[in-house]
């Protein structure tokens, strides 16, 4: 294993853990560095040809991958609140440069309208949060940040409900997220918001927060 496909797996296990910190925030380079690791290897019965993740791929598909996206309105009736801190940002279309056929799989992209890919970033830290779309969640982690921003600036203690009824963002649904993730057991049937844009299936939480 050479050192800088070692780096890139020290990215991945960052993503791991459910954030993603980074000096910069550029929404661009986000997107592309979370979309990028929910890929799967693609293999060809056709061909002789596996497509892996490696840190020359990753340097290929941000190069030749252009995305669009928008940021989505806030809206926050939360008593003295800084509502400039957070900002989401939606998928809103992909396309690539790539003609080879089997490596053409590995950088299409899907886009969904029940659950589109949207991420979160604190531009004060720039941790960075999965909201939707994806195979993994960081809903819950952004919860708890949140709450812990929102006691150290005013002393008082926020609740999920209070946050769910006062804080909004233009397309998400923060409540179906918030009992989707919390609950066990339960569908994406039950929990649109829950759907995995890449595969139809349903998403997962990789954060081990337990959120009252």
């Amino acid at each position: 294993m050479n050192w800088s496909f070692f780096s890139l797996l020290l990215i991945s296990v960052s993503f791991s853990h459910s954030t993603f910190a980074q000096q910069g925030t550029d929404p661009e380079f986000i997107f592309k560095t979370y979309l990028f690791l929910d890929k799967e290897n693609v293999t060809s019965s056709s061909l002789p040809l596996q497509v892996t993740k490696s840190d020359s791929l990753f340097n290929v598909f941000m190069d030749v991958t252009k995305i669009e996206f928008e940021e989505l309105p806030v809206s926050n009736s939360l008593p003295y609140f800084y509502s400039n801190r957070y900002h989401f940002y939606q998928l809103k279309q992909v396309s690539h440069s790539i003609d080879d056929v089997v490596k053409s799989r590995y950088f299409d992209v899907p886009i969904c309208q029940s659950s589109p890919y949207v991420i979160c970033i604190n531009d004060n830290t720039g941790v960075s949060y999965r909201i939707s779309g994806f195979k993994s969640s960081d809903f819950l982690s952004f919860l708890k940040q949140f709450k812990i921003s929102y006691q150290e600036t005013h002393g008082k203690r926020l609740s999920a409900a209070n946050f769910l009824r006062k804080y909004k963002v233009n397309g998400i649904d923060f409540y179906c997220l918030y009992k989707g993730l919390r609950s066990t057991g339960s569908g994406y049937e039950r929990y649109p918001c829950l759907n995995d844009c890449t595969q139809g299936g349903a998403i997962g939480n990789m954060s081990n927060a337990v959120i009252r």
